[in-house]
């Protein structure tokens, strides 16, 4: 037996330990999180304290609050928890001092003033869904055919990552709970990121709305950062009910952080059988 994984048996002490869970889904939080990692393991601090190289009462001043840990230690709960590449980014992310959102009306008007919008009627002439985004999925502006296919986005305030829990998106996307824990993982990383801005506050509160991101978020501890081109979506056009494929790619188009330009690409449905 591989002696790293000596000892992550259940733990009786352990469950009787074990602090409630919240049924809602919960702003990301450092602390909250690594305790998280170690009990997902059925570890006690006596045995995770020596796979992260500390002592188990510095470990539980870690969980406590009470002792924030330096840049080695978060190095050490990454490989003694043998967290994987989205994991490791996501606990440095929620380690380090969180990044505030500029305001969508200044990101919106960033936009008019680029104009960058003439990009998005290129697009359409093209034939692709293209739309502006912050980091969050909030959709700053989007060409006629991004419109067509995300009916009843202003009511969430153009939040995408919110739309993908509303009714009509589980109508319009084909395998809808293939890939609702996909959003739920990019939404803990959105939210880790700005867990501290006004957007990001607001829209873990609509994401908590939905029994279905409760449930997600509590049954797993995976985390995404986005999504390659070659994994596609499955879709129905709202308006024929046909079926489509789409790639989608994102790229950082101003050089920034805060504004990216989402593209999709319709292919031949390549999806589940569709009923």
């Amino acid at each position: 037996m591989d002696s790293h994984n000596q000892g992550r048996g259940p733990d009786r002490r352990l469950r009787r330990r074990r602090r409630p869970r919240s049924q809602l889904a919960q702003m990301p939080d450092f602390f909250e999180w690594i305790w998280e990692l170690r009990t997902r393991q059925h570890l006690s601090r006596d045995k995770a304290a020596p796979l992260i190289g500390i002592s188990a009462s510095y470990l539980t001043q870690i969980e406590t609050k009470r002792y924030p840990p330096e840049r080695e230690v978060v190095d050490g709960l990454i490989i003694g928890y043998e967290l994987n590449d989205m994991q490791a980014r996501h606990l440095r992310e929620l380690w380090e001092p969180a990044i505030d959102l500029a305001p969508l009306d200044e990101l919106r008007t960033r936009l008019i003033t680029s104009g960058q919008l003439e990009l998005l009627n290129y697009h359409e002439r093209n034939g692709l869904l293209a739309v502006y985004i912050d980091y969050t999925w909030h959709v700053l502006a989007a060409n006629p055919s991004a419109v067509r296919a995300f009916p009843g986005l202003n009511a969430v305030g153009g939040s995408i990552l919110s739309w993908f829990f509303t009714p009509t998106a589980q109508e319009i996307i084909v395998g809808w709970e293939h890939e609702a824990p996909h959003i739920v993982a990019t939404a803990k990383a959105v939210l880790g990121r700005h867990r501290t801005a006004p957007r990001a506050q607001h829209l873990i509160e609509q994401l908590r709305k939905s029994n279905e991101v409760n449930r997600l978020w509590r049954d797993n501890i995976d985390v995404a950062y986005g999504r390659p081109p070659t994994e596609l979506f499955h879709w129905r056009d709202p308006t024929t009910g046909e079926p489509f494929s789409l790639s989608v790619q994102t790229s950082d188009h101003f050089g920034t952080q805060d504004i990216f330009l989402s593209c999709g690409f319709r292919r031949p449905y390549s999806g589940p059988p569709v009923q």
